[in-house]
């Protein structure tokens, strides 16, 4: 994995502290509300939690794209447990934020436009991060003009929505 974030601690800890949390809870409210077989429920737990550590290690930095927002919005509504994880991970709460509709889609004036999309971060950073592709059907779209999944052109709504991950609260403590 890579180095330690400049804050003082790393990316290796957030990762572990992430993947040894239990999301029992959440994770038996998701299979209820999505009816996935048990190997597609841990894959999408994996994921999440992935996702969440690179954020927590990288405030403000990504975005999400894909079907695993929706257990996200499972993990926030069990707000404690979220808090708990967040706290746990870093300090700062990972804030969800979703772009507002009247930005999806919308042309972007290239000297106005933010040098990296976020969602473009993350998947290069997963890739360095855990030294292997990102799961195509988890996480679509494009990485350096590769397209990761090739219907991802026409999955519909998760290509047209990002949902950021930030911290607006300054971090407690840290490992």
């Amino acid at each position: 994995m890579g180095p330690s974030i400049d804050r003082g601690y790393s990316v290796e800890k957030t990762i572990e502290t992430a993947m040894n949390y239990d999301m029992g809870d959440v994770m038996e409210r998701y299979a209820e509300k999505t009816r996935l077989p048990p190997d597609v429920l841990k894959e999408h737990e994996r994921e999440i939690k992935r996702f969440l550590a690179l954020s927590a290690a990288n405030p403000g930095k990504y975005g999400m794209r894909g079907p695993l927002d929706e257990l996200w919005h499972t993990f926030i509504i069990f707000t404690s447990s979220y808090a708990r994880f967040c706290r746990q991970l870093g300090g700062g709460f990972i804030h969800h934020r979703p772009e507002p509709p009247k930005k999806r889609g919308a042309k972007v004036d290239p000297s106005k436009a933010p040098k990296r999309n976020s969602y473009i971060n993350f998947l290069e950073d997963y890739r360095n991060v855990f030294k292997e592709a990102p799961p195509a059907h988890l996480w679509p779209g494009r990485l350096g003009g590769e397209v990761l999944d090739p219907s991802c052109d026409q999955c519909g709504i998760f290509c047209a929505q990002t949902c950021a991950a930030i911290q607006l609260l300054p971090n407690e403590s840290r490992f």
